[in-house]
């Protein structure tokens, strides 16, 4: 879920998707492996989905 969130936020926050992927590499290296409800998620965060960055952006208010 961390891995979500973080994906989440940046994509909310307008973070250039070039940025995305080694950020949350990183982050993932450190915490913990990645699973494939978030692998499916990050897709569609990173490929623009707006309906999911709204939905990211009320369901992560702290992130964003």
């Amino acid at each position: 879920r961390y891995a979500l969130g973080a994906a989440a936020a940046l994509a909310y926050a307008g973070v250039d998707g070039a940025e995305v992927p080694a950020y949350l590499a990183a982050r993932w290296a450190a915490d913990a492996p990645v699973d494939e409800e978030a692998q499916a998620i990050l897709a569609l965060v990173l490929a623009g989905h707006e309906r999911l960055q709204s939905w990211a952006g009320q369901n992560y208010p702290l992130l964003v």
